[in-house]
C-alpha cells in the first residue's frame, strides 16, 4: 500500500538547481516511476519516490532511487536522506536495498471514535 504524497503544483514539480528529479519510461514514453530530490548542499533528501500501479512489483522505486544516488555521488553529494512508511513494505525494503538505515522513526496518533 502506497502512502500520500501532496500533489505536486508547478512549482513543487519543476527541477532546478537544488531540485532534481529521475524517472522510470515505458518503451513509449509514458513516466511509470519518479523521484524527486531536494539538494542543500552536500545533503540530499528525497521528497517523494512513486511508482504507477499497474508498474509496481519490477524494482522501478529502488531503480530511479540508485539512478539519483548515484549521479548526485557524482555531483559531490555526501548525504542521502529518504523516508518511508511501514505502512508501504515496498519503499521500506528498496531503500534498504540501497543501503539506508533507520536513524529515526515518527509515531502518528489517532484520537478513538467516541
Amino acid at each position: 500500500m502506497a502512502t500520500r504524497h501532496e500533489p505536486f503544483d508547478r512549482s513543487s514539480a519543476t527541477p532546478g538547481p537544488t531540485r532534481r528529479a529521475w524517472g522510470a519510461l515505458t518503451s513509449t514514453g509514458r513516466l511509470v516511476g519518479l523521484t524527486v530530490v531536494d539538494l542543500d548542499g552536500p545533503t540530499a533528501e528525497t521528497d517523494v519516490t512513486v511508482v504507477h500501479p499497474d508498474h509496481r512489483g519490477r524494482g522501478l522505486a529502488a531503480a530511479v532511487k540508485a539512478a539519483s544516488v548515484l549521479a548526485l555521488l557524482d555531483a559531490g553529494v555526501l548525504r542521502f536522506r529518504t523516508g518511508g512508511s511501514a505502512d508501504n513494505p515496498a519503499i521500506v525494503a528498496a531503500n534498504a536495498t540501497l543501503g539506508y538505515v533507520v536513524d529515526e522513526g515518527w509515531l502518528t496518533l489517532v484520537a478513538p471514535t467516541p
